[in-house]
C-alpha cells in the first residue's frame, strides 16, 4: 500500500513530510493523515474542490 511507504519514510527521515498535491478528495487526505503518513498536506485547491469542500469533508 501506498501509505505504507510514506509512513516508512516519514519514520527513517526524521522530519515532516509532505505529500498531497495530487489528492482530490477529502477522503484521500483523511487516509493520508490518519495512516500518519504524512505531517503537511498542502491541496491544490482548483484540483480538490476548494477550501469549503475540502473543509466540509475533513471536519
Amino acid at each position: 500500500m501506498i501509505l505504507d511507504g510514506y509512513r516508512r519514510i516519514a519514520d527513517e527521515i526524521g522530519i515532516q513530510l509532505a505529500a498531497g498535491e495530487n489528492l482530490f478528495s477529502s477522503s484521500d487526505f483523511a487516509r493520508f493523515i490518519k495512516h500518519g503518513a504524512v505531517d503537511i498536506v498542502p491541496p491544490d485547491l482548483h484540483c480538490s474542490g476548494g477550501p469549503t469542500r475540502l473543509q466540509l469533508g475533513l471536519g
